[in-house]
């Protein structure tokens, strides 16, 4: 029998995992950041990544999803890209953006808010048939007209 590579620690976490312990939400945070806050805790509380020594993290991550947002806008009022004397040029903000992109992503991963391939449990899929019944003619019963 295969075991993988899990402690026997590790594979009692999965069985037992420990108390959700609830993280209080920052009082200094702005409006959009208490927004996002509210909107993502109780997802990284159910996946166990946001604890009390993970919280400046978040708060980081929380933060960092609301400058997104304004860069967003920003951009979308001025436009892809703006005339300067030289002729069009990028949006100066685009280079902070994907910045801030690639941080919100790897920060989303960190706290197991953002999918990361296939599920951890796939649900039970009913097979009927040999697979090939797509395939088959229901008023052709028979395999005569194989090729040989």
């Amino acid at each position: 029998m295969l075991d993988g590579t899990a402690s026997g620690a590790e594979r009692e976490l999965v069985i037992h995992p420990p108390a959700i312990v609830p993280v209080a939400r920052p009082l200094d945070l702005a409006s959009a950041e208490q927004a996002t806050w509210d909107e993502l805790a109780p997802l990284a509380l159910a996946e166990r990544t946001l604890t009390p020594s993970t919280s400046t993290a978040f708060r980081h991550l929380c933060e960092a999803i609301v400058m997104r947002r304004e860069i967003a806008r920003t951009i979308a009022t001025d436009g892809l890209s703006i005339d300067t004397p030289l002729g069009l040029k990028a949006h100066p903000l685009l280079t902070q953006y994907r910045g801030l992109t690639q941080r919100v992503e790897a920060g989303m991963l960190r706290f197991r808010l953002s999918p990361i391939g296939k599920p951890l449990i796939e649900d039970p899929k009913k097979t009927e048939g040999d697979g090939f019944d797509d395939l088959d003619d229901p008023t052709d019963d028979d395999d005569d007209d194989a090729v040989n």
